[in-house]
């Protein structure tokens, strides 16, 4: 904010300057390369894929090429800073950290339907990054079933020295954050250092880094069910009166700035959009009124990418009012069939929406693979990927081994604008008898499944 005070005269020549620098940039900066061959006998699509909004979990393709045996890949790229991408081939998707000057070469191997790295000489920053990702995971994994949800304190400040010692000569910066906040991690789910003296520290001393994994990894687990310790709390009284009296977003924000907790206003707006939407449901408090206050959330916040999702919590939670009929929509099946959403009445439903097949949806895919192996006799599963094509589903089924019900949205079909999907990822759940019970609903990574009890005891 504080660079709309300059004067136009300053303005100008930091516009004039920022230009000098862009050109200067793109004169000298030092393009790097992804070469991707392989052994696919037919041509299939390679996608260079970036988050444009982590928040969002939305995904821009940034190149795509066909790929095969006897046609390899080579993508020329100059980036600003080192950039997290995504590279899918078929479905089957690879992590890749790029900065300029990379040599990267990676395989896709068509029969395992895997990608591994061609050249480990170059491999550099991605191989750091895949090393501290294999030790936190084994070391998480090793610890949490005797732990119930914390690991112990001493293991954990051991693991640490070790990765402190394991990676004490990198020095790549970006690597350097990403172990800053994957130790971070850590000491938040032992308990190692209490919940203010983290959140000072990695988050309201630092810069929002909407595009770097490891922050957002970090920022989940410290803000996850934090607006309900505030309505516990001692300005619970006073969140209650600003949604049902004045109903102004604006008003909900300088409380929660009370919280002494949070400096940085994208958090506070994170906190607060995630409380509201779980408000929408809460037996304590009148979902028209919570939407008004989503109404105003959309209105007045003005910080990208939140103001989208702003908008996007609103609209859902608006048109969609728990008991009231879930309106009808299509999508088509893996056979080719368009189904009709209110045809699958007699059980619960729960719908999972994504705009594409990538590594957001696969993660989802994995927790929803085990709900639907424990309640399929009780709740009718479907998943509907918007970017899949139809001829590419029946593949990622098969290699997924995903046993309920996934589809995409055909020509004709309509669910993706009825439920206001948009470009998001967008989970519903309809009772048995075709009614809205709750919409937007839970993830099932965020448990969904904690709505499964009430929603069973609504009978056809």
């Amino acid at each position: 904010m504080r660079m709309f005070l300059l004067k136009s005269k300053l303005m100008t020549a930091n516009k004039a300057f920022f230009l000098f620098g862009f050109i200067l940039f793109h004169l000298f900066a030092s393009a790097g390369t992804i070469t991707i061959e392989s052994n696919a006998s037919r041509e299939i699509e390679a996608q260079l894929v970036v988050l444009s909004n982590p928040i969002t979990q939305q995904e821009k393709i940034i190149s795509k090429s066909a790929l095969s045996k006897s046609k390899p890949v080579r993508w020329e790229l100059t980036v600003n800073e080192i950039t997290h991408f995504y590279l899918y081939c078929d479905d089957s998707v690879k992590e890749i950290y790029f900065e300029n000057n990379s040599q990267l070469k990676l395989f896709y191997d068509y029969n395992n339907k895997s990608i591994t790295w061609l050249d480990k000489s170059n491999e550099g920053l991605n191989k750091e990054i895949e090393q501290l990702n294999e030790s936190v995971n084994n070391f998480i994994t090793r610890y949490f079933k005797g732990f119930a949800g914390r690991l112990p304190q001493a293991e954990t400040k051991k693991f640490i020295e070790q990765l402190n010692n394991q990676f004490s000569s990198t020095g790549n910066t970006y690597f350097k954050i990403y172990l800053h906040y994957k130790k971070a991690y850590l000491e938040r789910i032992s308990g190692i250092r209490n919940f203010r003296s983290l959140a000072d520290e990695y988050l309201n001393k630092a810069p929002f880094l909407y595009a770097h994994p490891a922050y957002l990894d970090f920022l989940n687990i410290m803000t996850e069910a934090y607006f309900e310790l505030l309505l516990a709390g001692k300005h619970g009284n006073d969140i209650r009166t600003s949604i049902y009296e004045q109903k102004s977003y604006s008003n909900l924000y300088q409380i929660m700035m009370r919280d002494t907790t949070w400096s940085n206003e994208p958090i506070r707006h994170v906190i607060l959009l995630n409380g509201l939407k779980q408000l929408c449901y809460n037996k304590e408090f009148d979902k028209a009124e919570v939407v008004m206050m989503l109404q105003s959330a959309a209105e007045k916040i003005k910080l990208a990418p939140l103001d989208e999702w702003a908008k996007a919590l609103y609209k859902q939670s608006s048109k969609f009012i728990k008991g009231n009929p879930a309106p009808n929509a299509t999508f088509t099946n893996a056979d080719g069939k368009q189904i009709n959403i209110n045809q699958l009445k007699g059980k619960p439903l729960y719908i999972s929406y994504f705009p594409n097949a990538g590594v957001y949806a696969q993660t989802e895919l994995a927790k929803l693979k085990s709900l639907n192996s424990r309640l399929q006799s009780k709740i009718i599963f479907i998943t509907i990927i918007d970017g899949l094509p139809l001829d590419r589903l029946d593949n990622f089924v098969r290699r997924g081994t995903y046993d309920w019900m996934i589809g995409v949205m055909g020509k004709n079909d309509n669910f993706k604008e009825v439920y206001e999907a948009g470009d998001f990822q967008a989970f519903y759940l309809i009772d048995a008898r075709g009614n809205t019970f709750q919409i937007p609903a839970e993830a099932p990574s965020t448990d969904v499944e904690m709505q499964f009890p009430a929603l069973l005891k609504i009978k056809p």
